[in-house]
C-alpha cells in the first residue's frame, strides 16, 4: 500500500505547522498606534472669555509700559531744567557781584580823592602855622567828601531850628525852652543824621526844647 506524501514542513520535523503569511496584511506598530490615538483624542476646547483677559491683559502692560516711558522723559526733562535753573542762578549771582565790586570799586576811588587831600591838609601843617589856614583846608575836605556821598544818593537830615520829627531824629536830651524857641524845637545836633535816596540811613541826635506852660 502506498504512503500519502507529507507537507514539507513535516518532513523537516515541525510539529506544528505556521499558516502561510498574506504579504497584504502589516501589522501595526507601536509608534503608528499611539498616533492614532492622539488622533482620536478630542481638540482642546479655547474660552473665548480667557482670551479676552489675555488679549486686556497685554494691551494694559504695554500701555503701561508706554507710561513708565514717559515718565521717565519727564523725569529726565526736570532735572535738565533744574541744572539750567541752578547754573542760570549761579550765573546772575555772579554778575550781581560783579556790580557790586564795580560800584564799590568807583565809590572807593572817589574816596581815594578826599583821602588824598586829607594828607595834603596835614602835611601842611608847619610849626607856627596859621590855625586858620588849616580850619578852611579842612572845611574843603569835609565839603568834598560830602559831595562824594551826595552823588551817591546821600543827603543830611536838617534838624537845628526844624521841629522834631521821630522818624527822623533821636532825642539825646531835653531843656526848658529860651525866648524865641518853640515847643519841641531842635535847640542842637550831637551827631547829624542822614536819608539814602529818601530812606532813613542814620537818625540825627539832637536836643530839644521844652515848654511846660
Amino acid at each position: 500500500m502506498r504512503r500519502p506524501a507529507l507537507h514539507p514542513a513535516a518532513e523537516a520535523g515541525a510539529s506544528d505547522p505556521q499558516p502561510p503569511v498574506d504579504p497584504e496584511v502589516v501589522e501595526p506598530s507601536a509608534e503608528g498606534a499611539e498616533e492614532a490615538q492622539e488622533a482620536d483624542e478630542p481638540a482642546p476646547i479655547i474660552d473665548p472669555q480667557i482670551t479676552w483677559y489675555q488679549t486686556r491683559i497685554a494691551s494694559l502692560q504695554r500701555d503701561l509700559d508706554a507710561r513708565d516711558e514717559k515718565l521717565r522723559e519727564y523725569i529726565a526733562a526736570y532735572k535738565t531744567a533744574v541744572a539750567e535753573m541752578d547754573a542760570a542762578r549761579d550765573r546772575l549771582q555772579r554778575d550781581k557781584e560783579k556790580v557790586i565790586d564795580r560800584d564799590r570799586m568807583d565809590l572807593v576811588s572817589r574816596f581815594l580823592d578826599v583821602l588824598d587831600n586829607f594828607d595834603r591838609s596835614i602835611a601842611s601843617v608847619k610849626p607856627g602855622a596859621d590855625v586858620g589856614s588849616l580850619r578852611q583846608g579842612l572845611s574843603m575836605v569835609r565839603g568834598q567828601f560830602a559831595q562824594v556821598l551826595d552823588g551817591y544818593g546821600v543827603e543830611t537830615i536838617a534838624t537845628v531850628g526844624g521841629a522834631f520829627d521821630a522818624a527822623l531824629h533821636e532825642a539825646a536830651g531835653m531843656v526848658p525852652a529860651q525866648a524865641g524857641q518853640a515847643d519841641q524845637e531842635v535847640i542842637f545836633e550831637e551827631r547829624p543824621g542822614y536819608l539814602y535816596k529818601g530812606k532813613l540811613l542814620r537818625a540825627s541826635r539832637v536836643i530839644i526844647a521844652s515848654r511846660n506852660d
